[in-house]
C-alpha cells in the first residue's frame, strides 16, 4: 500500500486520522479525530 499520511492500521482495521484546528481543541477536548473505515487488512 502507498504511504498515506492520514491512514493508519490498528488491530487489522484501517483508521482515518486528522488533526483538530487549534481554536477548536478546547471545545472538543482533543487534538486529533480518528474514525474507523470499517475495512480490514487482507
Amino acid at each position: 500500500m502507498a504511504h498515506t499520511a492520514n491512514l493508519r492500521v490498528k488491530g487489522g482495521r484501517y483508521y482515518f486520522r486528522t488533526k483538530v484546528a487549534y481554536n477548536l481543541r478546547m471545545r472538543l477536548g482533543r487534538s486529533e479525530i480518528a474514525r474507523s473505515l470499517q475495512t480490514g487488512e487482507r
